[in-house]
């Protein structure tokens, strides 16, 4: 079953059902807006917006499963496969600048005690 990708524009997750709307962008199963209210409500205010835009979805995924995922919904098209491949490498270095950072204060910690 092919995914929807929706793009969470705020800094919160939101949960209609089962499905969990993290920041950035989610490949999840289509959420049945008849059943969820508040989702019209969000993507009205553009908090949320579903896309068929895989490239756009990439760029805004927050975590390397959000790359997987959207890009596997896409797996014959060179563009999405480039903007994953770059995106990746963006989380990567956010992962090692946040492991660098928290070494760092564990050892200053550390040094005080």
């Amino acid at each position: 079953m092919a995914k929807k990708i929706y793009i969470n524009n705020t800094a919160r997750a939101f949960v209609f059902g089962g499905t969990m709307l993290l920041p950035g962008s989610n490949a999840v199963d289509e959420i049945d807006a008849s059943k969820f209210p508040q989702l019209a409500a969000l993507m009205e205010d553009g908090c949320i917006e579903e896309t068929d835009d895989a490239v756009k979805a990439v760029q805004k995924a927050n975590t390397q499963k959000a790359v997987n995922d959207i890009e596997n919904e896409s797996p014959n098209d060179e563009s999405v496969k480039k903007a994953a491949k770059k995106r990746k490498g963006q989380l990567d270095a956010i992962d090692k600048a946040a492991r660098e950072a928290a070494d760092k204060a564990k050892a200053e910690k550390e040094a005080e005690e």
